[in-house]
Order: C-alpha cells, then structure tokens, then sequence
C-alpha cells in the first residue's frame, strides 16, 4: 500500500487497466492504484487542495460530518449498514442520501477539528493514538505511520499537510539553528533530516 484513501476524501481516476484504476487524491496529488469498485462519483462534493484552508461556509448543507475522535459507528439509512469509521472520515450526503445515524462516536460539521489551531488539542490528539497499530502508508486509526499520522494530527485542526515526510519538510515554515531554543513550541514538527 502506498497511502490510504479515507472515506469521503476525492480522487481523479487517471487511468483504468481491467478492475484497477490510477487515482490521485485531490488535495496532496498522491497517486495510487485500486481496484476500481472501490470509489464512485459524487456530484456536489468538495474537497479543498493543497494549501486550502479546510473550513468552508455551509458545510453541513453538502456533508452529515466529519469522523473525530478515535472512530465512529455509523448507520446508513439507505441499507441499514453499519460502518466504523476513523477520525477524519467524510460522509457527504451525496454518498449517504438517506441520511445517517450515528451510534457511537463523533461528527463535527466543520471541516476543521472541535479545536482548531490549538496545541492542547493537538497534543491530546496525538495522545489518543498511542497503541495504533503500524502500517505502511496508513492513515486510519485502523493502521498508520508517521506522515500519514502527521497529515491526519494537523488535517484535523484545518492544515493541510502533504503525504510525505520529504514533501513536509519542503511545505513547512523553518525556524532558523539559532533561534530554535527559543522558538520551539508545542506542536511543531521536527525533522531529522531533508529526505
């Protein structure tokens, strides 16, 4: 596995070969193959790219929610299927029409986390996914690694993070050998090397 699509997320399909297809996620411009059964058109939905802010005005008229939290079990109304879903999961109503009900769990209908920009959340965020298993190219409470953790931690406070950690390093501000002592706070980044 490369990296993990979640729920909700778009896509461009690049190219089909049989039942796999070429995708490439609309916000980070990461590209994968998956078995093409695997996402459908939805009309209306909106994904911000790179560099986006992930609030949008009027959200809830496009979206149920936004997974946060650890997980969420949720009820499709139009099958009567429950899913369990992880934190940063999107359940546009194009995808759930009839709507959902959720039986445990969270939703924000902000594209943003309960708490955004703060570095209390973002700690006790990163605290909830101690025991995680590995996985990589994760990006789920189901399987994760470190990028993929990172762009999820800071995806949930509204900052769009790409999929690499080299891509990372190129994306963030840097604070400068002498002044790190004093600079560095809670919640920055740190990186061992450039690649």
């Amino acid at each position: 596995m490369v990296s993990q699509v979640l729920l909700g997320e778009s896509v461009t399909r690049l190219a089909v070969d049989g039942k796999w297809a070429l995708v490439r996620c609309n916000w980070d411009s990461y590209e994968g193959w998956t078995e093409a059964i695997h996402f459908r058109s939805l009309d209306g939905a909106f994904e911000p790219s790179h560099g986006e802010t992930c609030s949008i005005p009027n959200l809830d008229r496009h979206c149920h929610g936004i997974v946060t939290g650890d997980f969420a079990v949720v009820l499709d109304n139009s099958n009567q299927e429950k899913l369990v879903l992880s934190a940063g999961c999107i359940l546009w109503k194009a995808l759930f029409p009839e709507g959902i009900e959720i039986l445990r769990g969270q939703l924000s209908n902000k594209r943003v986390g309960l708490y955004p920009s703060s570095s209390d959340y973002l700690m006790e965020m990163s605290l909830s996914w101690q025991g995680t298993p590995y996985l990589w190219g994760g990006r789920s409470r189901f399987g994760v690694d470190c990028s993929g953790f990172m762009q999820i931690l800071w995806q949930s406070v509204g900052i769009l993070l790409p999929r690499d950690a080299k891509d990372q390093f190129s994306a963030v501000t840097k604070i400068p050998v002498s002044e790190r002592s004093q600079a560095f706070r809670k919640g920055n980044l740190a990186f061992f090397g450039t690649n």
